[in-house]
């Protein structure tokens, strides 16, 4: 059975908050997933693409679609909303099903199963490309989230 489990954080939630925290900033995984209305799930789905557009010139397509199930295996066994979300096949970071799967969610379990999915994403590729390739890929993404005392709250906002 589905469902947020008791407990500490499980270890790809601890080990991608560790990666993408900075020094008195909000954790990076919140800033990227978080969009400025609370509401916007497809504002989350193009922080995953964007990512996507990315990686896939390092790992291919293919190669980012199976890191990106993976993470929403795992993100799952805490959000059973997540348990029907699949990885689209273009663009790359497409999630088929968050929309119709997160619509009778409380809007703060959405955010929280996406930034699982998210965390485990970034756990997962920290473990294939290593922290150092990730780092840059995300600062490279996103260079306002490594700006000291940027505010950044919302993906459009780091795309800007």
């Amino acid at each position: 059975m589905h469902g947020p489990r008791a407990g500490p954080l499980s270890p790809p939630r601890t080990r991608a908050n560790r990666i993408a925290s900075l020094p008195g900033e909000p954790s990076v995984i919140s800033a990227i997933c978080v969009a400025a209305d609370s509401a916007d799930v497809l504002a989350a789905e193009r922080s995953f693409i964007e990512l996507g557009a990315h990686l896939s010139a390092l790992i291919g397509p293919e190669g980012y679609r199976a890191l990106l199930a993976r993470a929403l295996h795992l993100a799952s066994d805490e959000f059973a909303l997540l348990s029907s979300v699949r990885p689209g096949i273009a663009p790359p970071g497409r999630l088929v099903g968050l929309r119709s799967g997160s619509r009778n969610a409380p809007t703060a379990e959405v955010h929280a199963a996406v930034d699982a999915t998210m965390a485990a994403l970034l756990a997962v590729l920290e473990q294939f490309i290593g922290a150092d390739l990730l780092q840059g890929v995300l600062r490279e993404i996103w260079p306002r989230l490594y700006e000291a005392g940027a505010p950044v709250r919302s993906p459009r906002a780091v795309s800007a």
